[in-house]
């Protein structure tokens, strides 16, 4: 059995993840908040294709960086493996923010005071939550990264 070529994965620019970045963020809220603020089919293919380009986009940062992917021993020196893991603990801290927040937000909506979402949003806003929480860190790195902008 003949082995495949190894996957290699792209290698985004700086600028390239920051405009990719801001549009599958914008993509995931359109797709997801929209629906449930303005009197949109949450439901409907429009909707539903947004959020589809969200979590493409989200993927596609999330691989085409190195915030997430594969190094080959030796790609990165220690700076650099310092300053990803540094990305990658704040990508937690900031989604694990947003995790509690939405749980007390069910622990005060609970009494019936606060708006819940149904089955469909919430299942729409978990799987945005997932998505943000893998862009993170590359997100992170791009917009600390100074070298481009020189």
């Amino acid at each position: 059995m003949a082995q495949s070529a190894l996957f290699k994965p792209p290698r985004f620019s700086t600028m390239r993840v920051r405009v990719l970045s801001g549009l599958a963020l914008a993509a995931l809220v359109a797709g997801t908040i929209g629906p449930l603020l303005l009197p949109i089919d949450g439901m409907g293919g429009v909707m539903t294709m947004t959020r589809v380009l969200g979590w493409a986009l989200a993927a596609a940062v999330a691989v085409g960086s190195p915030g997430w992917r594969y190094v080959a021993p030796g790609e990165l020196d220690e700076r650099e493996r310092a300053e990803r893991a540094r990305a990658v603990v704040i990508g937690h801290r900031v989604t694990g923010i947003s995790i509690c927040l939405a749980y007390i937000w069910l622990l005060l909506a609970a009494p019936g005071r606060l708006w819940l979402p149904n089955m469909h949003e919430a299942g729409w806003l978990m799987a945005m939550l997932f998505w943000v929480h893998v862009m993170v860190p590359a997100v992170i790195l791009a917009w600390r990264d100074r070298a481009e902008e020189e």
